[in-house]
C-alpha cells in the first residue's frame, strides 16, 4: 500500500473552485484544521469527505499521519482544538486522548487506515485496538494498531446521564 501525505491544510473545507486550474491536483488531500475534516480531490473540483457519520456531520476525529512508529504518528497529528495526545506505557501501544467535552462518555471508537483505495476500517479487538479505558476527560486506547499508514480515529460521544 502507498502512503499518502496531506498536501493542504486550511481553516475551511475545499470548494469546487479549488480545482486543477487553481493548483490543486487530483489525488491531493485537504485537511480542515478547525473541524478535523479530511477531503480527497477525486476529480477536477470534486472533493470527497473521508470522515463523516450518518447525520452528515463529522464526528470528532484525530488524524495520525503515516509513520513507522508512534513518535512519527504523533509528531504531526491533527486533533480537535483543545485536545491533546500522548503515547503511554512501556511499549507505546497505548494512546491517551484528553478532550475538552463536558458531560459525555465515549460510545464508539473507530480506527481507519487511509489507503490509496480508500479508508480501511480496522476491526476492534483484532486489528484496531484491544480495549478502551475512559476516566473523566481522558480516553486511553490500548493496543492501538501501529502501521506505517495514516490513521483516522473517530470518536462518537453520548450523554453521561448526569446533565
Amino acid at each position: 500500500m502507498k502512503k499518502i501525505t496531506i498536501t493542504h491544510i486550511e481553516i475551511t473545507n475545499p470548494l469546487s473552485t479549488n480545482n486543477i486550474a487553481a493548483g490543486y491536483n487530483v489525488g491531493q488531500y485537504w485537511r480542515n484544521s478547525v473541524t478535523g475534516g479530511l477531503f480527497y480531490h477525486k476529480t477536477d473540483g470534486t472533493w470527497v469527505s473521508l470522515i463523516q457519520n450518518a447525520s452528515g456531520k463529522e464526528p470528532p476525529s484525530i488524524f495520525l499521519p503515516s509513520g513507522a512508529n508512534w513518535a512519527d504518528h504523533l509528531t504531526d497529528a491533527n486533533i480537535p482544538i483543545g485536545w491533546s495526545l500522548a503515547a503511554v506505557g512501556d511499549t507505546g501501544k497505548k494512546l491517551k486522548i484528553t478532550h475538552n467535552l463536558t458531560d459525555v462518555i465515549v460510545l464508539v471508537v473507530t480506527v481507519k487506515a487511509v489507503t490509496t483505495d480508500g479508508n480501511l476500517t480496522l476491526v476492534p479487538f483484532r486489528d484496531a485496538y484491544s480495549g478502551i479505558i475512559e476516566l473523566g476527560n481522558d480516553i486511553t486506547i490500548q493496543g492501538l494498531a501501529n502501521n506505517d499508514l495514516p490513521l483516522i480515529i473517530s470518536l462518537i460521544f453520548g450523554s453521561n446521564g448526569r446533565n
